[in-house]
C-alpha cells in the first residue's frame, strides 16, 4: 500500500512555514522541506502551488496552518507525489487531565 498524505500538517513544515511571512518565502521553506525529505517534485510543477499559496495570501481572513496544508497536500496529491515514510508529528503537550 502507498504511503498516503496525513490531514494534518506535519510537524517540522508546520515549524519552517511559522517564521514565513510571504507566499515566496513559504514556497521557498516547502521546496527546503521537500528536499529534505527526498521529495521527487518536478520544476515546472511549481507555478501551480504558487498559485494556490498566494490566493490564500490574499484573503481577507487570516490564515491558517491547517489552510496551507490543505493547499500543498492538494497539490502533492495532483502529481501524485508519495508521501515519505514516518513523517514527524506535532508533540503532544502534557496537560493534566480535567475530573
Amino acid at each position: 500500500m502507498e504511503p498516503r498524505w496525513p490531514s494534518t500538517i506535519p510537524y517540522d513544515l508546520k515549524v519552517r512555514l511559522g517564521g514565513c511571512s510571504t507566499t515566496d518565502d513559504r514556497q521557498r521553506a516547502f521546496r527546503f522541506w521537500a528536499l529534505y525529505h527526498r521529495l521527487k517534485l518536478k520544476i515546472q510543477w511549481f507555478h501551480g502551488l504558487h498559485v494556490g499559496m498566494s490566493e490564500l495570501d490574499r484573503q481577507r481572513a487570516p490564515t491558517a496552518d491547517s489552510d496551507r496544508w490543505g493547499v500543498i497536500k492538494e497539490w502533492l496529491e495532483s502529481h501524485e507525489v508519495l508521501a515519505p515514510d514516518r513523517l514527524p508529528t506535532e508533540p503532544e503537550r502534557n496537560v493534566p487531565p480535567r475530573f
